[in-house]
């Protein structure tokens, strides 16, 4: 039994590295897109395509339609760019569970910062930030606030200021900001529903 902490060590590099290539494949998938609705050319003749374009890529051409609605039928090749963002999501999870939530005491808790939190509270506190910040943003996001184009991402940022205040002063500085950076990856992930 000797070998299990190695086998840990592997499993937890593993899965950071596998976390960092998914995040990668996402983001440049979401700057290609992004990319895409700025470059494509205006269709007005077409009531089904709204914009197009062509891509030059490795010496080869690529046509690109954006439709205005879904399509009757679809190809059998499909191509649908949800799995990085899921395999990033599920890493991520892994990660915070593997390392944060199973060495609690130590990576999560700092006595010095608040000597009444045990290791299950903060789990649970962990938990309900995620779950908390991801409710507040989708009412938000959902409520005529979205309309407005300066007060919206003020409110946000008023917000996430507040949440990353108070995990300072529930977790150790690390893991605080951390949770932020986790807080903020899930609500782009449960963005991609």
């Amino acid at each position: 039994m000797e070998f299990l902490p190695y086998i840990s060590k592997w499993v937890e590099i593993l899965l950071r590295w596998s976390h960092v290539l998914f995040a990668i494949l996402w983001v440049g998938n979401s700057f290609l897109f992004n990319y895409l609705d700025n470059k494509l050319e205006k269709n007005t003749t077409s009531k089904e395509v709204d914009a197009e374009g062509i891509l030059q890529h490795s010496g080869w051409f690529y046509r690109v339609e954006r439709l205005n609605t879904v399509p009757e039928k679809f190809s059998k090749n499909l191509i649908i760019f949800k799995w990085q963002s899921y395999l990033t999501f599920i890493t991520g999870m892994l990660l915070l569970i593997i390392i944060y939530y199973a060495n609690s005491k130590i990576l999560m808790i700092d006595k010095r910062v608040n000597e009444n939190i045990t290791p299950l509270m903060g789990i649970g506190i962990s938990i309900f930030s995620i779950i908390g910040s991801w409710l507040i943003y989708d009412l938000i996001c959902k409520s005529k606030l979205i309309n407005k184009k300066i007060i919206f991402p003020v409110v946000l940022l008023i917000i996430g200021a507040v949440i990353s205040f108070c995990l300072t002063k529930i977790f150790g500085p690390r893991f605080a900001f951390l949770s932020v950076g986790v807080i903020l990856g899930c609500i782009m992930f449960f963005n991609v529903f």
